[in-house]
């Protein structure tokens, strides 16, 4: 989800535009409204009340990183987020970041996944089975252990509240299943 937000991890724009639309799917994170907060992310990183995308402020919260490894809290609110946007509405802190011309995808992809997901609840009742679950929406939870890691790697326990990025980013070095997941 990441390099193909960026544009990197394809050649082509196309291809990037389309892994991200699923990736984003599979995160439970609106892609609209990820690609704003992470271009204000890398303006303001790790600046508190600007950066969207901190994952540990200080003092850090590790009962929340804790179950956070299995989308305890993350999933939820993104569900409850997924409903909002379903309804047209954006957080204060979504206004100030995403453009009004943008906005619209907002409501328009938020629809489409609801859609998805009740198709996904249906088919479980349907079949009597938590197989399509399995394939469409538990993923999120039973992979945040490598969404938590790759994010916690990048900026914990470095300075807040400093433009320069020496100071608040770190270079990963992952090994090669962390490498294809991550997209790198």
């Amino acid at each position: 989800m990441h390099e193909c937000g960026h544009g990197t991890a394809f050649k082509t724009q196309w291809k990037n535009d389309f892994v991200y639309q699923i990736a984003c799917f599979m995160m439970m994170r609106n892609p609209t409204i990820w690609r704003w907060s992470h271009t204000r992310y890398h303006t303001d990183t790790i600046i508190v009340g600007r950066d969207p995308e901190i994952l540990a402020m200080r003092p850090p919260a590790l009962l929340k990183i804790g179950v956070n490894f299995f989308g305890v809290t993350d999933v939820p609110q993104a569900l409850m987020a997924m409903l909002r946007h379903a309804s047209g509405s954006l957080t204060p802190e979504e206004i100030d970041f995403v453009p009004e011309t943008e906005r619209p995808k907002v409501s328009f992809v938020a629809r489409i996944w609801v859609s998805i997901y009740l198709m996904t609840l249906i088919a479980c009742f349907a079949v009597h089975s938590i197989l399509p679950a399995m394939l469409i929406g538990l993923p999120r939870i039973y992979g945040a252990w490598h969404h938590v890691l790759t994010g916690l790697t990048q900026h914990d326990g470095l300075a807040e509240d400093v433009l320069d990025h020496r100071l608040n980013c770190r270079a990963m070095y992952l090994n090669p299943f962390s490498r294809f997941i991550y997209g790198t």
